[in-house]
């Protein structure tokens, strides 16, 4: 038996489908920066947020944040799909190599979490 789609109820049930890419044409925002936070104050999002915070505490670490509303479906934008094939939140663009370069993609919470470490964090105050 092949599995047929039926469209579910309620806020969710509406947003989300069983496809894959962006919905509608639109880019992400891009401040200042070079690291660049697409979230909400999701709990995966705030992991993130707060380590930001922590990193701009100790070593003056500086990113800009921008809301992504998943109950507006703005994870399924084409600009939030290049962060994250995954459409989910948060998504990290660093853009190391300068503003007019390709950015360095980072999603998941955990895999971003690593990276900030990884990245910026000098006295291991994050990591062993």
């Amino acid at each position: 038996k092949v599995w047929e789609y039926k469209p579910q109820g309620g806020k969710f049930g509406s947003i989300n489908k069983p496809t894959a890419g962006p919905r509608t044409e639109k880019e992400l925002p891009k401040g200042k920066h070079a690291l660049q936070l697409h979230s909400l104050a999701t709990p995966n999002g705030v992991k993130v947020t707060m380590m930001l915070e922590e990193l701009n505490e100790i070593y003056g670490l500086e990113y800009d944040a921008w809301k992504i509303n998943i109950m507006e479906g703005d994870q399924f934008g084409s600009g939030f799909v290049k962060a994250n094939p995954n459409s989910k939140i948060p998504a990290l663009l660093h853009y190391h190599e300068g503003a007019d370069k390709k950015p360095r993609r980072v999603f998941e919470s955990a895999s971003i979490l690593m990276y900030l470490a990884e990245q910026f964090d000098e006295k291991n105050h994050f990591l062993p």
